[in-house]
C-alpha cells in the first residue's frame, strides 16, 4: 500500500498556487468537537478547507453497534471528496495541529477509496507552519467539484469477528497505536472501557516524531 509522503512547509508554500493543489485542514479535538471548525474560522492555511472528523470523515454512530468514529458509508465519502475538489491526478496536502492522527485518517481514507498518489502529509502540521513563520488566512475556499472515481480497496478492513478468530495466530501482528497509558489501561478519558485487545503489542503514534512534532528520520523509525 502507498504510504503517504510528507511535505515540508517551505515545499507547501511553493505550491499553494497550483491549480491542482487541494489542502484539507484536519483539525480535531476528542474533548471538544468544535474545536477544529472553530479554529480553522479563526485562521488556517491559504486555500485549505475543513474536513471534519465526525461530520465527513466518520458516519453515523448506531449505539451498541459502531465504534465512536465508524467508517463513513464509501459512496457518501466519495461525494465529500468530489466536492472538495479532488480528482484522481489531484495533489492533496493534508494537516492537523497535533501529532498528525486526523491527518492521517484521512490519508487512509482516501487510499481506501483507491486515491494512492499525490497525497502528502504536513510533517509537523500547523505547529510547523507557524513556525516557518507563514501566514494564516481567513478566506473561504470553494473548488470546482472533483472527478474522484474511486475504487475500494475492501483488504484494507477487518472487522471484529474476523480478528478475534485470528487472536493467538502467531502468523498475526497487531499493532496498538495509542498512547502507552492507554494501552496498559491505566487511564481511560474517552472509551467504557480500558485496556488493549489481548496479543497487541504498543506502538505509540506520538513515539513516530521528535520533540517539535515533525516524524523522525526513516533509520529511527
Amino acid at each position: 500500500m502507498p504510504v503517504a509522503q510528507l511535505i515540508s512547509p517551505q515545499a507547501l508554500s511553493e505550491r499553494q498556487e497550483l491549480p491542482g493543489l487541494v489542502i484539507l485542514d484536519c483539525r480535531f479535538a476528542l474533548e471538544d468537537p468544535d474545536y477544529g471548525r472553530c479554529s480553522y474560522a479563526e485562521g488556517h492555511i491559504a486555500g485549505a478547507q475543513f474536513a471534519d472528523l465526525e461530520r465527513d470523515l466518520s458516519g453515523p454512530v448506531i449505539k451498541g453497534v459502531t465504534g465512536r468514529h465508524p467508517l463513513p458509508e464509501p459512496q457518501v465519502l466519495l461525494e465529500r471528496l468530489r466536492a472538495w475538489g479532488i480528482n484522481d491526478d489531484s495533489d492533496v496536502v493534508l494537516y492537523d495541529d497535533g501529532p498528525g492522527v486526523y491527518a492521517a485518517r484521512a490519508w487512509w481514507l482516501l487510499t481506501w477509496l483507491g486515491k494512492r498518489d499525490g497525497v502528502f502529509i504536513l510533517d509537523g502540521g500547523l505547529k510547523a507552519w507557524h513556525g516557518a513563520g507563514f501566514p494564516l488566512s481567513l478566506d473561504a475556499v470553494v473548488k470546482p467539484r472533483g472527478n474522484l472515481e474511486g475504487k475500494l480497496d475492501k483488504r484494507l478492513l477487518v472487522d471484529a469477528e474476523h480478528l478475534h478468530k485470528r487472536l493467538g495466530d502467531p502468523d498475526l501482528t497487531l499493532i496498538d497505536a495509542r498512547a502507552r497509558p492507554r494501552f496498559r489501561g491505566e487511564v481511560e478519558p474517552i472509551d467504557p472501557v480500558a485496556g488493549h485487545i489481548p496479543g497487541a503489542q504498543c506502538a505509540a503514534f506520538s513515539e513516530n516524531l521528535d520533540s517539535s512534532g515533525r516524524f523522525l528520520p526513516a533509520d529511527q523509525l
